[in-house]
């Protein structure tokens, strides 16, 4: 913000905006650790913390903890985790098929469509936020949750209104939304997206569903920043309510039992998830590419 009101040179700016979209992911996974009561030892402080990320980030807090809760009681379960039904992507046979006939040219295509929705994923973030508390769903500070989103959005617009102008703050908008839904999405994308997808009732007990559905990526000091900790995604999920500083060392203590169990713990670098989602997404929409055929 001080180099936004100081500086008046626009490639700066632009440079300032990617940064602004790295800050406001980091404070996301503050958010995310605050959801699930890592940081304080009451959920009063924790709950603190999270409404300060939700007027920084305006992501609302209710609505995170209500639909993350969810995925990780049954991450990779059709039609009970949320984060695998998305309009515009599909991780069944079945989905691909059963998509609406205007989004068939993108899932027809989606490994090479996957990076630029995932650019939109912060808008969609806040959005659903916003739809959760105008649906009158159980929002937990039903007065100071939309207005904490609102203030979030009075003050960033005037920024960038008075500070940089309307052409230029558009641009900074632009590049901050898309930078800012790339970092989130693509540090949240690989730790399910290629795992295995399980259906409704399959009877898999929970070390099972946690660690099989769950990807993680190789640490590495800055791989654990960029990632918010998320890098371990089989610990997380098994641990929600772990530290994230902790992750690490747990980390030996799983990998180790799930090979004493022959339970197959899936680790690998940031390109080869990468990698591996893109050939999953593209092999399973290839029922649309063979009846086009």
């Amino acid at each position: 913000i001080t180099v936004m009101a100081l500086v008046d040179t626009l490639w700066i700016q632009l440079i300032n905006a990617v940064f602004f979209g790295f800050a406001f992911s980091q404070v996301a996974f503050i958010g995310h650790d605050a959801g699930h009561y890592q940081i304080a030892k009451t959920a009063r402080k924790n709950e603190m913390v999270g409404l300060l990320a939700t007027f920084l980030v305006a992501m609302d807090l209710s609505w995170w903890i209500d639909k993350h809760n969810r995925h990780h009681a049954s991450p990779n379960v059709v039609g009970e985790d949320s984060d695998i039904e998305v309009s515009v992507l599909a991780f069944t046979e079945e989905q691909v098929l059963s998509k609406h006939p205007l989004l068939s040219p993108i899932i027809k295509y989606q490994a090479f469509f996957f990076y630029p929705i995932l650019m939109l994923s912060s808008i969609s973030l806040r959005f659903g936020g916003i739809s959760y508390i105008a649906q009158g769903k159980d929002v937990k500070y039903p007065v100071l949750e939309p207005l904490l989103l609102a203030t979030h959005g009075v003050i960033y617009l005037s920024l960038l209104y008075f500070l940089l102008g309307p052409l230029h703050g558009i641009l900074f908008l632009l590049i901050h939304q898309t930078v800012a839904g790339l970092f989130m999405g693509g540090t949240f994308a690989p730790n399910h997206k290629g795992m295995p997808v399980f259906e409704p009732g399959n009877k898999i007990d929970f070390l099972r569903l946690q660690v099989l559905t769950s990807r993680n990526i190789k640490p590495h000091p800055i791989t654990d920043v960029v990632y918010g900790g998320l890098n371990y995604q089989i610990e997380h999920h098994l641990f929600p309510s772990l530290p994230r500083k902790n992750l690490r060392k747990v980390r030996e203590i799983v990998r180790a039992f799930c090979l004493e169990k022959s339970i197959s713990y899936h680790e690998t670098s940031v390109i080869g998830s990468n990698v591996e989602m893109l050939r999953f997404l593209h092999e399973i929409s290839r029922p649309l590419r063979t009846k086009q055929a």
